[in-house]
């Protein structure tokens, strides 16, 4: 029972997040990722916890909590993952530590030879709004499913991991800068570019890409109906004097053929290199696909989950049909099926390139990434022992 484990102070900030999800009053990736970093850190400072393992189970338990009261914000599970595998990571690092020190004592003082392949190099660029992952080598990587005794007591673990999510904070405070650096490796003067929906991430991307001289290049909007966020975007892109136009969903097959690439936003990527995106956006990929048009997701990687799809409607919910059948409409509710889904489901197939907010490279602050290579971004993010919170 958390209500029995958490400070008053924290089980009412742990509840207020609950409801707020269960009421849709706190909607968007960012938003949901930043509170629950908030939520956690303020557990992980005032709750009282003896190990690791006590440490890691609670952090569970309120990842289930806030997962079943909002199932498709799929960033709450993300996050809580994250977190677990900053406190894996912290707690093993001590542990190395507390080995090392072990057989210097034991060996009288003299310097204890290591073995080089066994160390894990941490590849951080030192810049505070950019967290970045610790970079293992091989030997590491294969014994990464090693049991740890996570039971004993290390005080110098609260501080670490609390160190740790501040940096995971500032990674999603500093989230637009890294990706945005890469938009004029990847747009080019001349092209004509589509995109659909209002996200704050590709209007990043796109307004960083104009503020290079010599460099023109158009933008097509779709408008997104029912939400009609395309309005929106195009009115965002207008005020950075991109040449913008907005078009209907409906025209979306019959521009393809003049477009030369296609940047969207997504709600999450999926294990298996797919993404889950506004509803609408499979038409879009389906069309470039046919017209052999690259298909760019530009995302920060908090929103990268360790789950598989299944179909259409594994991490969907279906909106009221009141977004598309006015109510002056209601009549003829009786003799159709208004259906209105959230999101929709693309395959890897579908997608050409991701452009994220990290690099597995350790001299590169961003990268790129194909859909086949989104394995290993989860060995980096995760522990196979949270994919199932």
């Amino acid at each position: 029972n958390l209500e029995e484990v958490l400070p008053p102070s924290a089980y009412e900030k742990y509840s207020q997040l609950v409801t707020a999800l269960r009421r849709g009053a706190l909607s968007g990736s960012y938003n949901v990722a930043r509170q629950t970093s908030v939520l956690l850190r303020k557990v992980i400072g005032q709750t009282r916890w003896e190990s690791g393992a006590m440490l890691i189970e609670l952090i569970r338990a309120i990842g289930r909590g806030l997962v079943s009261a909002q199932p498709v914000e799929l960033a709450l599970g993300n996050i809580t993952r994250r977190i677990l595998y900053i406190v894996r990571q912290e707690y093993k690092s001590i542990l190395k530590e507390q080995e090392e020190e072990r057989k210097y004592s034991n060996s009288g003082g003299s310097p204890v030879s290591t073995n080089v392949a066994s160390l894990s190099i941490n590849t951080s660029s030192g810049d505070p709004g950019k967290s970045m992952p610790t970079t293992e080598s091989l030997n590491t990587i294969l014994n990464k499913n090693e049991e740890v005794d996570y039971t004993q007591n290390m005080p110098d673990l609260r501080r670490n991991v609390i160190e740790g999510v501040l940096e995971l904070m500032n990674e999603l405070d500093n989230l637009y800068g890294p990706i945005a650096e890469q938009s004029q490796r990847h747009i080019h003067s001349g092209e004509i570019i589509l995109t659909y929906g209002r996200s704050r991430t590709v209007a990043h991307f796109l307004k960083a890409a104009n503020s290079k001289k010599n460099l023109s290049f158009e933008v097509l909007v779709a408008e997104a109906a029912p939400s009609m966020g395309g309005h929106v975007m195009a009115a965002s892109l207008a005020e950075a004097e991109i040449p913008t136009t907005v078009i209907n969903d409906s025209a979306i097959f019959a521009m393809m053929v003049r477009v030369n690439k296609v940047i969207l936003p997504c709600h999450a990527v999926m294990a298996n290199g797919g993404l889950i995106a506004n509803a609408g956006t499979h038409a879009v990929c389906a069309a470039a696909k046919l017209y052999e048009v690259p298909v760019v997701c530009v995302t920060g990687l908090y929103k990268l989950s360790p789950l598989y799809p299944y179909d259409q409607d594994t991490f969907n919910v279906q909106l009221s049909p009141s977004g598309i059948l006015s109510f002056e409409d209601a009549d003829a509710a009786d003799k159709v099926n208004v259906a209105n889904p959230r999101f929709d489901y693309i395959p890897p197939e579908l997608v050409d390139l991701y452009v994220t907010n990290f690099s597995v490279v350790p001299s590169l602050r961003s990268g790129s990434h194909q859909p086949s290579y989104i394995y290993r971004l989860l060995n980096e993010y995760y522990c196979p022992e949270d994919y199932a919170l």
